[in-house]
């Protein structure tokens, strides 16, 4: 739940939660991208982490520090060559070992899996109306990116 529930039983997003996601992307976006530590998979669990407790990458933390590092956990968790798919495949795993609940409305705060046409899936943090954002080497990229996987952030602080 990304949020509080109303009265209809619907997840609403408190204006505390948008303060917490814009200051912790003000900050992402000045960190340096650097394989392991702060990179496109770390910058959502380090959000989820943040505002729930949860660490959805806590298995996988610094175990990588390279371009091909990272290539090479996702085949060695996940299996087969094609990297996307292993990505899904470990985000899936994660997700579940951290009992994240999958969901096919990702509201803001709420971290998935997208695809950025001519770069690939990455790790992304859920925006409003439908935007997602990213950490790229250059820095933060925002916009519509298609969704592949999402999973809600719980709000434990309102």
């Amino acid at each position: 739940m990304a949020g509080v529930l109303n009265n209809d039983g619907a997840r609403q997003v408190t204006n505390r939660r948008i303060d917490r996601l814009s200051d912790f992307l003000a900050g992402a976006a000045t960190t340096p991208f650097q394989y392991g530590r702060f990179d496109c998979a770390l910058m959502p669990a380090d959000w989820c982490y943040l505002e729930c407790g949860i660490d959805p990458a806590a298995t996988v933390r610094n175990l990588y520090n390279s371009d091909e590092g990272w290539k090479k956990l996702v085949r060695e968790r996940a299996g087969g060559d094609d990297l996307a798919d292993g990505l899904i495949a470990l985000w899936v795993g994660l997700g579940l070992q951290s009992r994240l609940a999958r969901t096919d409305k990702p509201r803001l705060g709420d971290i998935g899996l997208v695809e950025v046409p001519g770069h690939g899936v990455f790790g992304a943090i859920s925006g409003f109306h439908g935007r997602w954002t990213v950490k790229l080497h250059s820095g933060l990229v925002g916009g519509y990116f298609k969704v592949l996987a999402s999973w809600g952030v719980p709000c434990l602080r309102h």
